[in-house]
């Protein structure tokens, strides 16, 4: 069951796009109820909660309306001197609005870590010694202004 700091936001939003001027976000319209800038923030917590989903469904955003319109907007296009051709991003929009309002996008949430492993290897070895003493010469050479040789970390060189 939405809280009464919900139907407020809800109230708010829908105020907003009954006049015409649909572009107040979540957090302002958390902002404009009284919420503190903190909880602001952390709007996408608002919207993902049942309470919040519920008003939405109960405001006329249900999964077919919503459906209906964001297939008008995935179609939108542009006329141009040529005619017309889609508008890419106008329908981006309509698909990212639709996707936060319904909770199938969550904004704020981090993907999960890639997972990388690295092996390190303490103490020198052959190979590092040898690799070492190659720098070495080339630092030499260079400053005795010898033409420097080619550096490469195998041994055989």
């Amino acid at each position: 069951m939405a809280n009464h700091g919900q139907q407020l936001v809800v109230g708010k939003l829908a105020e907003q796009i009954k006049a015409g001027r649909p572009k107040l976000s979540v957090q302002a319209a958390m902002l404009e109820v009284g919420y503190s800038p903190n909880s602001a923030k952390n709007s996408h917590q608002m919207i993902k909660s049942k309470g919040f989903q519920e008003l939405l469904e109960q405001a006329g955003a249900t999964d077919k309306k919503l459906t209906r319109v964001l297939n008008e907007g995935l179609d939108a296009s542009k006329k141009t001197e040529k005619g017309s051709e889609p508008d890419y991003a106008i329908r981006h929009k309509y698909l990212e609005t639709g996707l936060k309002l319904k909770n199938h996008l969550n904004p704020g949430e981090t993907p999960p870590p890639v997972q990388t492993q690295n092996n390190f290897f303490v103490g020198e070895t052959e190979l590092s010694k040898a690799y070492a003493e190659q720098l070495k010469q080339k630092a030499r050479d260079e400053s005795t202004g010898e033409s420097p040789k080619r550096i490469s970390p195998s041994l055989g060189e």
